[in-house]
This record gives structure tokens, C-alpha cells and sequence, in this order.
């Protein structure tokens, strides 16, 4: 872990309390990248330069940061525990965005589904049975949403997808935010044609929006104002599986 200060730890394991499943430990933790990259950035106050490179508009909001759906007081984050319970789902096995980027004007939502060794692609309950029926009920209130059933998407695969473009609809809807983004963050050369496989399934408008954007897309355009030495040091070393994890 890269930040081992005082305020650091005690952010994080506040997270950690609320977080369901924390796999920090090891060299391919997606929960560890996660948290080194975006808490860079909280430490510098630059999120709206990083909410830009991810949106890919300019933004000067000063934004707020919440980790895996818990704020700084390790609690659940009350717009997203509401748009969860609408779904109906349950408490023990409850959504849990990556990160979820807002800012207090009301302006921009941007949740990330970040994915760092594995793919978008989960066909766990693309077949008939009691557990994919449950989740075609569930997430079938949010088709106004959507350009297909529920159930086309699941067999699809893009279940983790949908339930997140669901809930930061919903959470739009309900707070207001102006604009919501989606944003798949992968590794360069992974899920490059994810935009149009999933984009095909959603209702994305001049408000809404689904964008594919890679860890290379962070480290390419750092902030020059700021000191980000260290992250730049630790994406060039940053391996995965005991290989070269980014293309830089």
C-alpha cells in the first residue's frame, strides 16, 4: 500500500469495516490498485482532474470521494444504500461500486467499475434457475432505463455492468444529479469494444453516459501542478501476476 500515514490507515480501515471483502494482500488486488490510484488524487485535491480524464469533459468541481459504497466514517453512503434497497437487494449481498466520484453541486455523479486482472464478463446467471430469477425481479424495475430485459443482459454477461448503470440511474434520478457516468476502468488492450457490447443494452443520452477508460488513460495524463511521483513510480513497477501489469 502506498500511503501509510495515520489518516491513511484510518480512512481505509474504516472502509474496510463496511466493505464486504477486502483483498488488499496480495500483488493482484484490484482493491489495492483501487485504492493506491484514487486516494492519489484525494490526497492532492485533484479529483476533478482525475473526474476529467475519466468523463473525458473538463470539470472544476471540487468532488468527494466514496470507496466501495462507504463514506469517510465508514458508513454506508445513504444515495446509494436507497437506489440498493429499491432494487431490493439484500443486505448481505448488496451492490458494491468500486468508486463513486460526486460533487456537491449537484452536477456530476460518476461511479467506476474498475477491473484490473479479470474481465467484465460474468455468465453466472445466464442460465435458467431460482438465483437468475431473482435477479431478472429485481433489476426489471429499472428498465425504463434499459433497451432490453433485464434477463437479455444477464445472459449476455454484463451483469455487474447493469446493476451499476441501474443504480446510478436511479441515484440521478432521485438526488438530482445533472450528469451520471459510467465508467469501465480496465487495463489498455482489455474490453476495448465493451462501449458498444454493453452500450447496446442501456439508455444513455446527453445525460447519461458509458465510457471505457484504462489505467494507462490516468497515468498518461497526471497532473503536472501536483506531486505525483510516487503513483508514476508505482504504475511503471506495478506488475500483475509476476509480469509487467501496463502498457507505459
Amino acid at each position: 500500500m502506498l500511503w501509510k500515514s495515520s489518516v491513511d490507515t484510518g480512512l481505509l480501515d474504516k472502509i474496510r469495516e463496511h466493505k464486504r471483502e477486502s483483498r488488499f494482500g496480495n500483488e493482484n488486488s484490484e482493491d489495492a490498485l483501487t485504492w493506491n490510484v484514487f486516494r492519489a488524487f484525494e490526497r492532492a485535491n485533484s479529483l476533478n482532474a482525475l473526474a476529467s480524464i475519466l468523463t473525458g469533459s473538463k470539470l472544476s468541481q471540487s468532488f468527494q470521494t466514496i470507496y466501495w459504497t462507504a463514506n469517510s466514517q465508514g458508513k454506508p453512503f445513504i444515495p446509494f444504500l436507497d437506489a440498493s434497497k429499491h432494487y431490493n437487494e439484500a443486505d448481505e449481498r448488496r451492490s458494491e461500486s468500486d468508486v463513486i466520484l460526486y460533487d456537491g453541486t449537484g452536477e456530476n455523479l460518476i461511479i467506476i467499475e474498475a477491473k484490473f486482472g479479470s474481465g467484465n464478463f460474468n455468465n453466472k446467471y445466464a442460465k435458467p434457475g431460482k438465483e437468475r430469477e431473482l435477479r431478472i425481479n429485481r433489476y426489471s424495475q429499472g428498465e425504463k432505463y434499459l433497451k432490453a430485459p433485464a434477463g437479455e443482459i444477464l445472459t449476455a454477461g454484463w451483469y455487474q455492468l447493469m446493476r451499476n448503470w441501474l443504480i446510478g440511474c436511479y441515484m440521478q434520478e432521485q438526488n438530482p444529479f445533472k450528469n451520471f457516468y459510467l465508467i469501465n476502468l480496465v487495463r489498455d488492450g482489455r474490453e476495448e469494444n465493451i462501449e458498444q457490447e454493453f452500450g447496446k443494452f442501456i439508455k444513455a443520452d446527453k445525460n447519461r453516459f458509458f465510457f471505457r477508460r484504462t489505467w494507462e488513460d490516468i497515468y498518461r495524463n497526471l497532473p503536472a501542478g501536483a506531486d505525483f511521483s510516487l503513483l508514476k513510480q508505482y504504475f511503471e513497477n506495478k506488475t500483475l501476476s509476476m509480469q509487467k501489469a501496463f502498457n507505459i
